[in-house]
């Protein structure tokens, strides 16, 4: 169903006090938004097709979100949010620089191969959204960007890194961006078995450096255990992402 009418309406939003019963309401809201823009894209989902989806009166939804629009910028940023929250956790597990971008690799498909459909959403939809959302995402992004690029730079050989980081760096994210569109468990593995052979490709990338040290692996085994027994965080985010 395309969007009709309802898809410009504007509804400015008093602040409240969010109970646990509307936050819960919320989340349905956005899990299903997340499915049906994966499926028919942002511009084919309307308010009404939310609605019926989480069986709510359409109006209902203006309690939540002042318009389509806001629906997807909350998305956005909370899966943006809980990326950054969770690589700087993964990346702390790490004593050395390779285990450090191991762990971020590893977090980053770990988490896009199972948020696949709020993936889709980061990756296709951003242009939807009104130049001020687009400037508050950027802030997000280019603060993720800047964890993997650092991590790099201390890779880098010769040392200090090169005018080529920030090409390394949008290249990795490239590649580990577009796992949620062909990863298959039964013919890939696990995650963590995906990261690891990305991992490789980086190292290797970096200065010829494919082998890992016995060492090294050993760390990498540990952040991994860690990493499968910490749940990835919801990119469904409390009411504070949404914009005002």
């Amino acid at each position: 169903m395309r969007g009709g009418a309802e898809e410009t309406v504007r509804v400015p939003r008093a602040a409240r006090r969010v109970t646990p019963r509307q936050e819960q309401a919320r989340t349905e809201i956005l899990t299903a938004a997340a499915d049906l823009i994966a499926q028919g894209g942002f511009h084919g989902m309307s308010m009404r097709d939310l609605a019926a989806a989480t069986d709510r009166a359409l109006a209902s939804l203006y309690t939540y979100f002042d318009s389509k629009e806001g629906v997807l910028f909350a998305l956005q940023a909370g899966a943006f949010e809980a990326l950054l929250e969770s690589a700087r956790h993964a990346v702390a597990l790490a004593a050395t620089p390779e285990g450090r971008l191991y762990a971020f690799i590893a977090n980053h498909v770990s988490y896009v191969t199972e948020h696949r459909n709020v993936m889709r959403v980061l990756v296709h939809e951003a242009s939807a959204l009104d130049a001020d959302q687009r400037r508050r995402l950027r802030t997000l992004k280019d603060a993720y960007f800047e964890i993997a690029r650092d991590l790099l730079a201390v890779l880098e050989t010769p040392s200090p890194p090169g005018p080529d980081l920030e090409l390394e760096t949008y290249s990795v994210f490239g590649t580990i961006n577009w796992v949620f569109a062909w990863y298959d468990p039964a013919r890939h593995g696990s995650p963590f078995e995906v990261a690891a052979t990305l991992h490789r490709m980086t190292m290797s990338g970096l200065g010829g450096r494919g082998e890992v040290d016995p060492a090294v692996a050993a760390e990498l085994r540990v952040v991994e255990r860690a990493l499968r027994e910490a749940p990835n965080p919801s990119p469904i985010r409390p009411e504070v992402t949404a914009p005002p």
